[in-house]
């Protein structure tokens, strides 16, 4: 008698921890994120964003022995007091453009959760509710469909979305 495991999901999370004097200017990513979203301008990569994609990348490999292959990325703004609609970023039509797991980079935020919906190996639906701060990142397979709660009192809160394919 034999047992394999079929398949296995996984929710990464943590503090992007720069050593001193490399720490994430936050204000260049928030800049850069309300040109592409105000000015209708594509993102264009930045020290910042390289910083953070890097350090990303290489924790996944480091920590996990998980390849990351960068795909694409866009930020987003959230009021206070909103929730979005479910999100999804994984397309069954189109699998190799739309990757396999998402990172969501906390770059100024307060108060804000993310509320992640998928099924067991059972089929049985499930969520699971994280908190994502400022300089942390949480990561997840892009077939989940998520939440983003912004609770807020007074500002917005700033959130980098990025994608990449695990191989």
């Amino acid at each position: 008698m034999h047992k394999k495991e079929l398949t296995s999901v996984h929710l990464y999370y943590g503090d992007l921890n720069m050593p001193k004097g490399f720490e994430i200017n936050s204000d260049v990513l928030i800049s850069k994120l309300f040109q592409e979203n105000l000015l209708d301008n594509k993102f264009r990569s930045s020290k910042e964003f390289d910083k953070v994609n890097s350090y990303i990348i290489e924790y996944m490999y480091v920590q996990h022995e998980i390849p990351l292959r960068f795909v694409d990325t866009w930020g987003n703004y959230y009021k206070s007091k909103t929730v979005t609609q479910p999100l999804r970023q994984f397309s069954p039509s189109f699998p190799g453009e739309t990757g396999n797991l998402v990172c969501l980079y906390g770059i100024d935020v307060s108060n804000c959760f993310i509320r992640l919906q998928y099924t067991d190996n059972k089929d049985v639906k499930c969520s699971k509710i994280v908190e994502l701060k400022k300089n942390n990142f949480v990561i997840f397979p892009a077939s989940f469909v998520y939440q983003i709660s912004s609770f807020q009192e007074k500002n917005f809160n700033f959130i980098q979305t990025m994608i990449y394919d695990a191989f």
